[in-house]
């Protein structure tokens, strides 16, 4: 059975979703879900929000849901600083994440495993 996972793509500003679009983030994911042999079965937006606070934001709640009901195994992320930029909430995501034996991936870090931040 293919892993299920979803993509975080967060840019925080206009400049960002033309120099960096949030279509290329997306086909980068896809790319290394292909190559995984994973599945994409969730794409998580965040256009235009800061990463100083998304904890409280209506999609990772969303996200959030989706690992503790099984629903994804794992998120795929272009670097950390896009998944969040508040030190606090990246251990909260952590966390979560391993309470519920899921995949935090970052593709800039090459981290693609269970972590924990720090």
């Amino acid at each position: 059975m293919k892993k299920k996972v979803g993509v975080w793509i967060r840019v925080s500003t206009k400049l960002q979703q033309n120099s960096d679009s949030p279509e290329h983030h997306l086909q980068k994911a896809k790319m290394y879900a292909d190559l995984k042999e994973w599945e994409i079965v969730e794409e998580y937006h965040l256009e235009a929000v800061s990463g100083k606070s998304v904890m409280a934001h209506h999609e990772a709640q969303r996200m959030l849901r989706d690992i503790q009901n099984g629903q994804i195994e794992g998120l795929i992320f272009s670097k950390i600083a896009r998944l969040a930029r508040n030190v606090k909430e990246l251990l909260e995501f952590s966390d979560h994440f391993q309470e519920y034996n899921a995949d935090l991936i970052s593709l800039h870090e090459s981290i693609d495993n269970k972590f924990s931040i720090w």
